[in-house]
């Protein structure tokens, strides 16, 4: 008897799995991080809030609406930009987005312009700031996953 098909095949379903297994990587443009659990919602409400006050986060929130919506942070590498993040919880699943502005007040024609805030989506030029801000977002979803057993599922455009 041969024997090296059922191998080749076994190889064949170990990669396939493999490929599966690879970390989820956000693509351009993509503005929610989605994570999943199977905790109910109540549980999920109670350890993000912890979780964001473990993380250096001030916040609002609605018990009854299950959202979270963080005060602005300064970016890291760019104090000016200041980015507040927003988690709702809704049948195990958490989504999370985000809002960029910039604090310098620009003055034309003798009127103040004030920048109300752009959605953060993942960005990689050098010179938008939206990239940094999603990556700050996405390590924040990172400090999520270990105290709630969630996943990141998903990096969406919607």
């Amino acid at each position: 008897m041969n024997h090296r098909p059922s191998g080749l095949l076994f190889l064949f379903l170990l990669a396939k799995v493999a490929v599966y297994a690879q970390p989820l990587e956000p693509a351009r443009g993509a503005k929610v991080i989605e994570l999943t659990t199977t905790l109910p919602d109540s549980v999920m409400y109670r350890t993000i809030g912890h979780t964001l006050l473990e993380e250096g986060y001030t916040f609002k929130s609605d018990k009854a609406l299950l959202l979270f919506i963080t005060t602005e942070r300064p970016l890291p590498d760019s104090p000016a930009f200041h980015y507040s993040a927003n988690l709702v919880i809704h049948q195990g699943t958490i989504k999370i987005t985000g809002v960029l502005r910039n604090t310098l007040k620009f003055t034309r024609r003798k009127k103040t312009v004030v920048d109300k805030g752009k959605p953060i989506d993942y960005r990689t030029g050098k010179n938008d700031m939206r990239g940094p801000a999603f990556t700050q977002l996405d390590e924040l979803a990172h400090a999520l996953t270990v105290p709630m057993v969630t996943t990141i599922t998903a990096y969406s455009k919607r």
